[in-house]
Formats: structure tokens, C-alpha cells, sequence
């Protein structure tokens, strides 16, 4: 099932007005993407049509947002619950979920099952590999 790309916001203003605005600052991805493909330059900058998430970028966002805490806390020295990891992990998702919608296709569980064996397989102190339960 493919889902249809939305603008990144309300499309006030003219597509004419759009350009202008974008020939103020020119930037070296907006010309390999013009140079490439115009038509794929026009929907992303001119109409600012997003492509929507990804379950794969879905999931990688989540475990990275998990994986930075974890990191903080064993930046600062401070020991990490695994628990508490887990926990973050879940909220993160179950929030995300709400904002940017995904396409599963029955498979949610399944992902975020798997991200949460990924997490648990990560060094969570003092050098020391601990899983999640």
C-alpha cells in the first residue's frame, strides 16, 4: 500500500512566489536535485511535498533516540537502568506513532520487537554487556 506524499506545510503561497524565495540562497543539494530531476526539484522545494516515514526510518529513529540517552548517561559516568532504557524506547515510539503516522502493514510488533532485542544488545555499563528484560 503506498502512501500518498503531503506538503510539509499548508501551501500558501504560489508556486511563483516559491521559487523566488528559493533563488535568494542557492545551496549545492538543491542543485544536484535540480540538475538530476527537475520535476523531483519542483516537488520537494518549490511544492514542499514530503514522502512519508518509512517503517525502516521509523525504527531507526526510535532506537537512535534510545541509544542517545544511553549514551549521555555513560558520557557523564552515571549508571543506566536498562529498564529505564526500554522504557524511553517505548514512549519514544508510542509518541512518534502519534505524530508521523506509519504505513505497518500488521507488521508494528514484529519491528518494534526486534528494535528492542537490538537495544538490548548494547553495552549498558562500565564496559559490561546487559539485556533487557
Amino acid at each position: 500500500m503506498t502512501t500518498a506524499c503531503a506538503p510539509s506545510r499548508p501551501l500558501t503561497e504560489r508556486p511563483q512566489d516559491r521559487l523566488e524565495e528559493l533563488k535568494k540562497t542557492v545551496s549545492a543539494s538543491r542543485l544536484n536535485c535540480f540538475h538530476s530531476c527537475r520535476l523531483k526539484f519542483y516537488f520537494r522545494y518549490v511544492l514542499e511535498l514530503m514522502k512519508p516515514t518509512t517503517a525502516a526510518l521509523f525504527t531507526g529513529k526510535a532506537v537512535h533516540m534510545a541509544l542517545q540517552h544511553w549514551s549521555k548517561a555513560r558520557w557523564r559516568g552515571a549508571p543506566i537502568d536498562p529498564a529505564l532504557l526500554k522504557s524511553l524506547f517505548m514512549e519514544n515510539w508510542k509518541e512518534s506513532q502519534l505524530s508521523d503516522p506509519v504505513d505497518w502493514q500488521e507488521e508494528e510488533d514484529n519491528e518494534r520487537n526486534k528494535a528492542v532485542k537490538k537495544l538490548a544488545s548494547v553495552e549498558i555499563s562500565g564496559g559490561r554487556c546487559s539485556r533487557m528484560e
